[in-house]
């Protein structure tokens, strides 16, 4: 382990560690906001790291301490976090013990759930120190980190039996005790992460595919330094978002009860389960927006799912279903179709993808800095804009994977970053990664055009706005590790 972390674990407890590791930060190149739904994401593991280690003592407390100070100490205790009789994790998140915006609350998500799943089996006490530097706030799992390395600490401290898979699930739901409601897809990433490769999985099952990332071809990840906070406003439009598709695939069901089994999930409406003019009657026939009273009348044999639904927000004026829906089935075929263009060595297509998935997101867009307003939305025309289309992206491309949608989620200095690097000649793709909101744009260029991405990007978008430069060059790493240290 890091020499340095040791002495510092040794000066806050006065013990040496026995257990230390690190998680990476992953990035996700093709298929946002679709893990939830069953869709693929392309994700690696990458060279900004969580460091940690962990020490046993003779009671049940979890203390923490941070390496930035800007973090508070961290003391509860396991005996408090354990339900008194059997609960799901769905009822024990309901009032959690959270303070919006602390750190301390994902230390506390992993033992939550671990008490739901061990019930009093829970009880080894641990000292805990942090040290890394994932950008906090840049959409590159800074937080979802914390949960995995505290579960792996846990599992590993119990001498629990957990696989990957399991490993990865436990800290995907413990990450909704903060109030997100988002899928595995970054925990999967940082766990499952191969140096050099990118990893192609789902969930419902767990499907997982390595292939290798290519040598002449580079990420670079630029913060917009506007931070992704997975608290108030920003929680308030992640869940609202997930609560459209939630609903969406409700109204599907519904309005087509002979889809019920055949598309479970979202990721099933797709032109390969089912004739490509269905999909789209599919969107056609979804309201472009729904109000809550609307909701409840049409789907009145869900009422207690719909409540369950809307105890995770503020319920929205009205949803945008076809909105979020057309997005959600596109960035699925999306995602899956970046498979298939790598593996071809159709790099410019999958850029070409990355960029209508931004699209997808966008509320904007540049032309120098001259700003305009992005208003594509799922209308009866755009949604029949790409139907039948003869793109020139390739017979792999389906059209429904042309059509952006509008999940509507970046932010206007996302979006300047997006546009600005397009004028670079070795661009093949640009867009934003994690929830959005905020956070980072990711770049993908061939090699020797990296600098001049970087330098570009200091000149028109950091320097304008006094703000320090904060890019880096992504390097594929391995994922998440563990080890006994004494």
């Amino acid at each position: 382990m890091d020499s340095e972390l040791r002495v510092e674990f040794k000066r806050c407890f006065s013990q040496d560690p026995a257990l230390s590791g690190k998680v990476p930060a992953r990035i996700n190149l093709l298929g946002t906001h679709i893990e939830h739904q069953g869709g693929f994401v392309n994700t690696l593991a990458v060279d900004h790291f969580l460091h940690f280690a962990a020490g046993y003592r003779n009671d049940s407390l979890i203390c923490a301490r941070n390496h930035d100070p800007s973090f508070p100490e961290v003391t509860f205790s396991l005996d408090e976090m354990v339900p008194d009789s059997p609960v799901t994790w769905e009822q024990y998140i309901r009032s959690p013990n959270i303070q919006p915006g602390h750190w301390g609350n994902y230390i506390r998500a992993a033992c939550g759930y671990l008490s739901v799943l061990k019930g009093k089996e829970l009880k080894q006490g641990l000292n805990l120190y942090f040290s890394g530097n994932i950008p906090v706030g840049a959409g590159l799992s800074s937080s979802s980190s914390l949960v995995v390395a505290v579960a792996l600490m846990l599992i590993r401290a119990h001498q629990w039996d957990f696989t990957d898979e399991e490993v990865v699930e436990a800290a995907g739901r413990a990450e909704w005790y903060v109030g997100t409601r988002g899928g595995w897809g970054d925990h999967a990433a940082m766990i499952v992460g191969q140096k050099n490769r990118l990893a192609h999985f789902c969930f419902f099952p767990f499907q997982l595919e390595y292939f290798p990332f290519p040598s002449h071809l580079s990420v670079v990840c630029a913060h917009s330094m506007v931070k992704a906070k997975k608290s108030g406003e920003a929680k308030e439009i992640f869940n609202q978002r997930i609560a459209g598709y939630r609903i969406g695939l409700k109204l599907v069901h519904k309005y087509f009860p002979e889809l019920r089994e055949k598309c479970p999930y979202l990721r099933d409406i797709n032109p390969r389960n089912l004739p490509e003019e269905k999909v789209y009657e599919i969107l056609h026939r979804l309201p472009t927006s729904i109000s809550v009273s609307s909701i409840y009348k049409e789907l009145p044999e869900h009422k207690n799912f719909l409540d369950e639904l809307f105890t995770t927000h503020s319920p929205a004026d009205a949803y945008p279903v076809r909105n979020v829906m057309s997005y959600g089935i596109a960035e699925c075929e999306r995602s899956r179709t970046g498979a298939v263009l790598m593996k071809k060595s159709k790099y410019p297509e999958f850029g070409q993808l990355m960029f209508i998935s931004h699209d997808g997101d966008r509320v904007s867009r540049w032309q120098g800095n001259q700003q305009s307003r992005w208003c594509w939305e799922a209308t009866d025309q755009n949604v029949s804009s790409s139907r039948g289309i003869n793109n020139s992206l390739g017979d792999e491309i389906s059209s429904i994977a042309t059509l952006p949608g509008a999940y509507h989620c970046s932010l206007p200095e996302l979006d300047f970053i997006v546009d600005t690097v397009q004028s670079v000649k070795g661009v093949l793709g640009a867009k934003l990664t994690g929830a959005g909101l905020g956070g980072a744009v990711l770049v993908l260029v061939q090699k020797e055009q990296e600098n001049e991405v970087i330098s570009l990007l200091q000149e028109k978008y950091y320097n304008p706005r006094n703000l320090p430069p904060r890019l880096f060059k992504c390097r594929s790493v391995d994922g998440a590790s563990l080890h006994e240290t004494s």
